[in-house]
Order: structure tokens, then C-alpha cells, then sequence
């Protein structure tokens, strides 16, 4: 089951509060504190506001101190509230790249929250030795709260600590948990920072099209929509049909993320042939949630495609980008760009377009989607199955339609001087 951060937090609140001041209890809480401890100090270090070494950071670095001096040598004790509060602190650093100050300030008043009520649990079952360290976790937590009931983070600053991370624990059939759990996992892998290529970005689109198509709609405007949402995706793939950056081959292994697309995919479409042969979605219930995310992924790809020309990586045959005024200019004074030249920000426009279409129209999908248990005989068949046998292929192979730049070696960088402009050896085949 995916799972984020609050989830886990409020379940360790929910742990903590039924925790008995016990010597296995005290242990867990011990160890729990630590944790929590950890989290604290991870999102210290890079920073809770604009200001380096603010009062934001100094109070939540008295309360990382009080939670390492609260927590000891104490051992891992492996009991929930210990193993609920560590996967918390290592959520944390999972997104550490991905926090924004305000962000970690959100994620900071979350931890103190729970850092609170194992506190309470400490203090329940207060040992002589413990006092002083006991006392300092206190004030540290109210002077963390207090701070934090003055400048509260908004919703749009703490979405972080909702967002749903995918279970390394894969299953065999397709179910709701299962079709959830791959949406989740594409997620989680093409979020920015993960330097998707182009072949993962089409795996990605692959696997979106296949959830809009088979999605369960209303028998009114609900086969519209998933139409155009799926139709959306396959727009995205024509736009990335010129562009290439040597990853459109055949690959020995696959990335997390093409994985992740080849799950859901399969997932979509097991659960699809189950619910043709009963009255009710079956495991299709699960799209109508997991829809639900394609408008975020569709947002973390386009910005993958705005950092690809930094990368100076791709590459496609002048005459199939877009007309560009630079480039009229060049053929009106005589000279004709050919072969092989390297892709700007400018080139990947459609691109960047099309993702931004299938944001819209995805969403426009997800809000319209029927309820859970709804009648399943609107879900498509015929060419249906056509196209995903198609995109099954594509998927299975880890490849992409044959094109002429298919087979494009993209250059080493002391070459890349030979590809930009006309008289250039390389020319496009005939």
C-alpha cells in the first residue's frame, strides 16, 4: 500500500496515545523520539526559511537536541511507534530534494506534533535520571508550536506531506490496491530530479493512455473525456516523435520507472478483462483515485522536458522541428539547416504544449469519473484491445515506432559543434 508522510504520523499520534508508560513502552517511545529526532535535523540542515540560521531554524534545532538528549543510546525496539516515526524520518529524506523552505517549515510542524505526544508518553513514565532531558523537550516543543500557530504553513506548502510514495512490496494480480500502488510508483519516479530520457517519458505517456482509455466513465460525457485525456497522452508521443537522445533502443534492463509503467499498464488492463466478465469494476474501482494523479505527473514531465536542453543531449533532423524565425531567416539568406542539429528550449514547444493539454484534459477526467461500483459496460472494446496490444508491445520491448530517428547516435560533446547547421556531414535520409 502507498503511504505518505502524514499517514504515518497520524498514526503514530493514534500509537502514542495508547502507549502504556511500560519498559517496552518506554523503550518505543525512546526510540521513536530519536527518529523523529533525525527528521527534525535533516530538514534543520537545509534550511526553514529565507533567512540562514533564522528563529525558525534555531528553535528546531533545539528541538532536534532535545530529541537526540530525550532519546539516548536507546536501541531500535522495532515496536510500532519506533518503526512508524523511522519511516517518517526516512520519507523525509526520500523528498529532501524536492522540499521548498516553506515546505520543510510544514514538515517540521508535523514532526513536532508527533514529537509531542511521544513526549507525553516520556513523561508518563518520568525516571529521576530523565527529568532535566524531559523538561528541555517540552519548552523545545512549545516554543516549535508556538512559532508555528503564528506563521502556519498554507495547504499549497505542506502537499508534500500528502502526497502519496509507492511500496516496494509488488503484487501478482490486479486489484484496486495494485492498479493505486503503480499509479503511486509512476509518481514517485518521474518526479523532478529523476533526469528521465526520452524512452522513459514515452513509457510514462504509454502507461498514462492506457489508465485514460480503460478508465470506468458515466455512459453520458464520460466516453468523451476519456478520449480526449488518452488522445492527449498520444499527442505527447507525436510531439517527441523528431526528438531523440540516444535512448530509443532496445534495453537489456528497464529503469524504475519504465517498471513502474509496465505495471500499471498490465494492472489496467488484467483489471479490464476481469470487469468485462462481471457486473461489477472489480479491480478498475481503482482507476477513479489513481486518475487522480495524472494531472501531477503530466506537471512533473514537463518540467523533465524544460531541462533537457541544458543537458545538451538531444538532437533531431532540422526540417521536423518547428519553423523558427532564426531558421527562416537562414534559408532566406541562402543557407538550408540539415541533418542532425541540437534541440533548444524553443524546439521543444509542442512538447511542452501537449503535456500541458494532457494536464487539462486529464483532469477534466479525473473530476468527471464516475463513483466506485458504478456500471462497468462503458468501458471501451474492439479497437480498444488494438491499441493495447499496441502499447503493450512498445512497453514489454522498452522501444518505440520505428522512425528514421531511431538509429541517431547523438554526439559526444568535444562534436557537438558538427551538428548545428547546414554543410554539416550528417544529412537526413531520403
Amino acid at each position: 500500500m502507498a503511504t505518505s508522510i502524514h499517514d504515518l504520523l497520524d498514526t503514530a499520534n493514534l500509537h502514542a496515545a495508547k502507549t502504556d508508560p511500560t519498559p517496552a513502552g518506554l523503550a518505543d517511545a525512546a526510540s521513536a523520539i530519536g527518529h523523529l529526532g533525525r527528521a527534525l535535523r535533516l530538514l534543520v540542515n537545509d534550511g526553514l526559511s529565507q533567512d540562514v540560521g533564522g528563529y525558525r531554524e534555531r528553535f528546531v534545532s533545539e528541538l532536534a537536541n532535545a530529541c537526540a538528549a530525550a532519546a539516548g543510546d536507546a536501541a531500535f525496539s522495532g515496536a510500532p511507534l519506533s518503526l512508524l516515526c523511522g519511516a517518517a524520518a526516512d520519507l523525509v529524506g526520500i523528498l529532501r530534494p524536492e522540499w521548498s523552505h516553506a515546505g520543510r517549515w510544514a514538515a517540521a510542524l508535523a514532526v513536532t506534533e508527533t514529537a509531542r505526544q511521544v513526549a507525553a508518553v516520556l513523561s508518563a513514565g518520568e525516571q529521576p535520571t530523565m527529568g532535566p532531558q524531559l523538561a528541555y523537550l517540552r519548552r523545545a516543543t512549545v516554543l516549535v508550536e508556538r512559532t508555528g500557530a503564528i506563521e502556519p504553513p498554507t495547504a499549497r506548502q505542506a502537499w508534500l506531506l500528502d502526497r502519496p510514495l509507492p511500496s516496494p512490496v509488488a503484487a501478482h494480480e490486479a486489484t484496486p490496491d495494485t492498479i493505486g500502488d503503480a499509479m503511486v510508483a509512476l509518481a514517485h519516479h518521474s518526479r523532478p530530479g529523476t533526469n528521465l530520457s526520452v524512452a522513459e517519458v514515452l513509457a510514462v505517456c504509454i502507461a498514462a493512455e492506457t489508465a485514460c482509455r480503460h478508465t470506468p466513465v458515466s455512459a453520458d460525457s464520460g466516453p468523451a473525456l476519456a478520449e480526449a485525456a488518452a488522445d492527449a497522452w498520444r499527442q505527447v508521443r507525436v510531439a517527441l516523435r523528431p526528438i531523440n537522445d540516444g535512448s530509443r533502443q532496445r534495453h537489456d534492463t528497464r529503469p524504475v520507472v519504465v517498471a513502474a509503467a509496465i505495471r500499471l499498464h498490465d494492472s489496467v488492463v488484467t483489471g479490464r478483462a476481469d470487469a468485462s466478465s462481471s457486473d461489477d469494476l472489480g479491480p478498475l474501482s481503482g482507476l477513479r483515485t489513481a486518475t487522480q494523479l495524472l494531472p501531477a505527473i503530466a506537471e512533473q514531465l514537463r518540467q523533465q522536458v524544460q531541462q533537457w536542453p541544458a543537458t545538451r543531449q538531444l538532437c533531431a533532423y532540422a526540417a521536423d522541428l518547428p519553423s523558427r524565425e532564426d531558421r527562416v531567416a537562414q534559408q532566406l539568406a541562402g543557407h538550408r539547416p540539415e541533418g542532425l542539429i541540437h534541440v533548444d528550449i524553443g524546439d521543444l514547444t509542442p512538447v511542452l504544449h501537449a503535456l500541458h493539454t494532457a494536464e487539462s484534459a486529464t483532469a477534466a477526467l479525473s473530476i468527471g469519473a464516475p463513483p466506485a461500483g458504478s456500471d462497468a459496460s462503458s468501458i471501451a472494446t474492439g479497437p480498444l484491445q488494438r491499441l493495447t496490444a499496441a502499447n503493450h508491445q512498445r512497453l514489454t520491448d522498452w522501444r518505440t515506432e520505428p522512425r528514421r530517428t531511431a538509429t541517431a547516435h547523438v554526439p559526444d560533446p568535444p562534436n557537438q559543434a558538427r551538428l548545428h547547421v547546414a554543410g554539416q556531414a550528417a544529412s537526413r535520409p531520403r
